[in-house]
């Protein structure tokens, strides 16, 4: 800035701010058309959230919430009380999906909270989570109090994708299974990968624009069996755990993660 002194004037709807000989003009709107948030953290419910937890499971949840503006449930974070009376976070965009436990409620609760929403409030620490039907309020530690609309949408029944335990076998991949598909990623992000498992080896193999990568090591299946995925989502998959729960090609692949699940669909020859 070229002055100390800052000057600032309002003209006909906009709003001018000054500082030396520099002039930025902005546009304004009426303040009855800032939508109004509901939320009174001396009156509404407060959810008993863990601060740390839920700050560690909504980094995690992101990368997994659909950037398709046309899927409007889906570009948030939906969490609900399951009959366990355990609230848990869900996040998908219809190829994977994450659902992970957050903490016990006594009473139902059913939200999708925006993932912009939840950006703002990433490296905050949490006291207090407020809700209603309409909105969620979050007080912080550093006294900044946060809220905003709830997506009112119906979020689709992900525990119908989600594969039972009985018939999943178990595919152990090694420790540095994500340097190696990081290797084969350098044929462009998310293009196919393919794995053919043997009950002692694997090949993961990548192959596009007359580009070739391959890879074999050692692994311990309980299954003989070709799969393919996307090769980012994999490695997504895979740097939360390296052990994969299976039933067959066509099926989706499962980790077990904190406490709940990644799934992962594969991809079609």
């Amino acid at each position: 800035m070229t002055s100390t002194q800052v000057d600032i004037e309002v003209i006909e709807g906009n709003i001018t701010v000054g500082f030396g000989d520099t002039k930025a003009t902005f546009p304004t709107f009426d303040v009855a058309d800032v939508p109004s948030f509901e939320i009174n953290p001396d009156t509404d419910r407060p959810i008993p959230f863990d601060s740390d937890r839920f700050r560690t499971i909504v980094a995690v949840c992101s990368p997994y919430v659909s950037l398709d503006q046309t899927r409007m449930a889906l570009n948030g974070i939906h969490v609900s009380r399951d009959d366990d009376g355990i609230v848990y976070a869900c996040a998908t965009d219809g190829r994977r999906l994450i659902r992970v436990p957050i903490g016990e409620v006594a009473e139902g609760f059913d939200a999708i909270i925006p993932i912009e929403y939840l950006r703002l409030i990433a490296k905050e620490s949490i006291t207090h989570i407020n809700v209603n039907d309409t909105s969620i309020g979050f007080t912080c530690k550093s006294g900044n109090f946060y809220a905003g609309k709830l997506i009112n949408a119906g979020y689709p029944n992900v525990k119908q994708v989600i594969p039972p335990d009985n018939g999943m076998r178990k595919v152990v991949l090694p420790e540095d299974i994500v340097t190696r598909l990081k290797r084969l990623e350098v044929a462009g992000k998310g293009v196919s990968v393919t794995l053919d498992i043997t009950p002692e080896m694997c090949t993961i193999t990548t192959q596009t624009g007359g580009i070739k990568l391959e890879d074999t090591f050692e692994v311990s299946s309980e299954i003989t069996d070709t799969l393919i995925f996307n090769v980012s989502y994999l490695i997504g998959v895979v740097s939360a755990s390296n052990i994969l729960l299976i039933k067959d090609s066509s099926s989706p692949m499962v980790v077990n993660y904190m406490g709940g699940k990644i799934v992962l669909m594969p991809m079609r020859n």
